[in-house]
């Protein structure tokens, strides 16, 4: 319908849908200032994105599997 609906979630059954997907990172600078950056995720950086938001960052390998799952019902 060329209509784009921006969603920011913390589930990744919703992120996983996402025909794109972006990180928000928070960070600080040297001098202490807080820093915001928005990065384009995609590839095996979905993947591990995805695993971490299940809540391990560590990634097993069924872990893994299910992020793909996940990912690959978005059709």
């Amino acid at each position: 319908m060329g209509r784009q609906v921006p969603v920011i979630t913390h589930l990744p059954q919703v992120a996983a849908a996402a025909d794109r997907h972006y990180r928000v990172v928070k960070g600080t600078a040297d001098d202490g200032r807080a820093i915001t950056t928005i990065e384009s995720v995609q590839g095996d950086d979905l993947v591990d994105e995805i695993c971490r938001m299940v809540g391990s960052a560590a990634a097993a390998a069924a872990l893994r599997g299910h992020a793909h799952e996940l990912l690959a019902r978005r059709g």
